[in-house]
């Protein structure tokens, strides 16, 4: 009889964690409003609340930006549209960095992104059906 081989397991640890831990081990869920545990984000050593940190004030405009790309999209701007979602996409490449850099990691924040996200790629999709819809193909004569 050939012997099969039994599949083998890899566990990747996070950072911090060893072997043995469990799930009790894990920080518990912080709530909206108060900052994260996260170990890369220590503590804002400033009063401010969680509301107005930077990273999501940055969240805050690209929800402004997603907004009023849109309108310059139905208003038949399309650069300016493009310039705003553009400026909307690069405040997200910031505001995670930010985040870290500036120790203002929060679920309000972590919600924040996840929000802006969808809403820049909600607004982008329905521009661009509005638009296929109303001038349709305009490459045929």
């Amino acid at each position: 009889d050939m012997e099969q081989e039994k599949p083998v397991e890899v566990i990747m640890l996070a950072e911090g964690h060893k072997v043995g831990d469990t799930l009790a081990d894990e920080p518990r869920d912080v709530g909206l409003g108060k900052q994260s545990n996260n170990a890369q984000c220590s503590n804002d050593s400033s009063n401010r609340p969680v509301a107005l940190y930077m990273p999501n004030i940055l969240c805050y405009f690209r929800i402004i930006f997603s907004f009023s790309g849109f309108h310059y999209s139905m208003k038949q701007k399309p650069i300016m549209a493009l310039h705003v979602w553009t400026a909307a996409a690069v405040l997200d490449l910031i505001d995670g960095p930010a985040a870290r850099t500036l120790h203002q990691c929060s679920q309000l924040g972590i919600l924040l992104d996840v929000i802006a996200d969808n809403i820049l790629r909600t607004v982008i999709w329905i521009s661009s059906i509005i638009q296929s819809t109303t001038y349709g193909d305009t490459t045929s004569s």
